[in-house]
């Protein structure tokens, strides 16, 4: 993907999209200007590398800037401050505005969101990774940045696979996240343990599953997506939510009902992925197994 944009000289946010605009990220400054925007994709990884260049400027060096975690396999860049003004300052509606434009703006690469006059991007990345930002220069003048992804971590010998599940719940910034290990039977022990483990972030009370989960957290205003992937050596983050038939919730469901939800996703994702050549058959996961998560 090539194409031009303007900037108008404010800080850059450049951040992790969960699935909205997150606070996981890194302020860049660069000049005001308009600049050539591009995207490459690397053969050997399929992950994406984003540069962003003054017209008619080539880098000569460049400087790195810091590192963030990508979750849902795509990268934000946005004018921050007029953004997060129009928003009154809250980043869970920011998150909100965002994960709604992008659904309704995306295409293959990414796509932009409506913003007006301030810059607003977001990327595909291609994976779940750790990316690097760097600043680019000729000599000390700024010209641009460019977002890496780090070199994958060598493949493990033994394939393992795993299903993501990620449910947005409107009022609140960031997706819950729900994680199955191929390796062993689906489970809603471990659901619980992920619902109790969000909801101890908005209330103190013991947690009755039984309950709508407004009653802990009353900004809760709908469940309006749930998206699903797969994790393995051969796709680091690969989407199946068109795949599978994905379960309607209640407006404030309880706990019980989003965890069957969510084991109802994890038994579909099954059925419908080819299995990963060597991995060894799903098995009944013994007493006090820990969480099984890949390691991020």
């Amino acid at each position: 993907m090539k194409t031009s944009v303007h900037l108008n000289g404010t800080d850059l946010w450049v951040c992790d999209m969960r699935p909205g605009i997150s606070q996981d990220g890194i302020k860049v400054k660069i000049p005001a200007g308009d600049y050539r925007c591009e995207t490459s994709r690397s053969e050997a990884t399929g992950l994406v590398t984003i540069t962003y260049v003054q017209r008619n400027d080539a880098p000569t060096s460049e400087r790195l800037i810091g590192e963030f975690s990508i979750d849902m396999a795509r990268v934000g860049v946005i004018e921050l401050k007029p953004l997060l003004a129009k928003h009154e300052d809250d980043w869970g509606k920011l998150a909100d505005w965002s994960d709604e434009s992008a659904d309704k703006n995306e295409k293959e690469w990414g796509g932009r969101l409506r913003s007006g006059s301030n810059h607003a991007m977001f990327f595909s990345i291609g994976g779940d990774c750790t990316v690097e930002v760097y600043g680019l220069s000729v000599g000390r003048r700024d010209i641009g940045l460019v977002i890496r992804p780090k070199q994958p971590p060598t493949k493990p010998a033994k394939p393992c696979r795993w299903t993501w599940v990620y449910v947005k719940l409107r009022g609140i910034g960031d997706a819950w996240k729900f994680c199955d290990d191929w390796d062993f039977a689906p489970d809603d022990e471990f659901i619980f343990d992920d619902i109790d483990r969000e909801l101890s972030y908005f209330t103190d009370a013991e947690i009755d599953h039984s309950e709508p989960l407004s009653k802990y957290y009353p900004k809760l205003r709908g469940v309006p997506k749930i998206t699903a992937f797969i994790q393995d050596d051969a796709n680091p983050y690969k989407s199946i939510t068109r795949s599978i038939q994905m379960p309607k919730l209640k407006v404030s469901p309880t706990a019980k009902q989003l965890a069957a939800a969510v084991l109802n996703v994890f038994e579909q994702a099954r059925k419908t992925a080819q299995p990963v050549a060597g991995a060894k058959p799903a098995v009944t996961p013994p007493t006090g197994h820990e969480a099984r998560r890949p390691a991020s």
